[in-house]
């Protein structure tokens, strides 16, 4: 157990044990409900920028599952692949040369079992393509992030559907997680539906 705690707590070790803290943490929120899973994603417009970084962010899946996801099983792959190369050639590199080759090496070790991850997990954060999207309209969906407003939110449609995931705003009043509501519009410039609870049509029927 000492040498464990020696060597998470350790350079380089130590660098990829503060991320999977944080990343543990960021997850401890989004199942108490206070973080989305959207929190920190952003849309790769391969078009528009191009170039190797993008292609490599393509590579690893971050246009196939959320950024969130891809970051934490990332770090989580490089923590253990660090791990295990100090326990096994701590003894013939040394020095902080020797500490930063195993630190890269690490990195480059969970790159392509995060590109290889990313297949099994894209189901489960499937999106709707644009063309589909008129056909959604009229049916129910169930708020899955911690609210929808205005700005954010994230939903799986369950009116006659295989479950959906969907980008959903909501311009009268929060949502939460769990709440049932129609789906009245879409939005192309927001590539998001509005949404309207369901509870709040009920209300306004009677």
């Amino acid at each position: 157990m000492a040498a464990f705690i020696d060597n998470v707590s350790s350079f380089p070790t130590v660098v990829f044990t503060t991320l999977l803290v944080f990343a543990l943490l960021y997850w401890g929120l989004v199942i108490a409900g206070a973080a989305d899973l959207d929190n920190f994603d952003f849309d790769l417009d391969v078009e528009a920028d191009g170039g190797t970084g993008i292609a490599l962010l393509s590579w690893l899946g971050m246009r196939r599952v959320p950024l969130s996801v891809t970051l934490s099983v990332a770090v989580l792959v490089a923590w253990m692949a660090c791990y295990l190369y100090v326990d096994w050639f701590e003894g013939w590199v040394g020095g902080v040369a020797g500490e930063l080759v195993i630190g890269l090496a690490a990195l480059i070790t969970a790159l392509p079992a995060t590109a290889l991850a990313a297949v099994p997990l894209e189901p489960f954060f499937k999106t709707v393509l644009a063309e589909k999207n008129a056909s959604l309209v009229g049916k129910m969906c169930r708020v899955r992030s911690g609210q929808v407003d205005q700005e954010s939110g994230v939903g799986v449609v369950i009116d006659g559907t295989d479950g959906d995931v969907v980008q959903i705003r909501s311009r009268r009043g929060a949502l939460s997680r769990g709440d049932d509501a129609l789906i009245i519009s879409y939005d192309p410039e927001a590539n998001a539906f509005q949404v309207e609870a369901k509870h709040a049509l009920e209300t306004s029927s009677t």
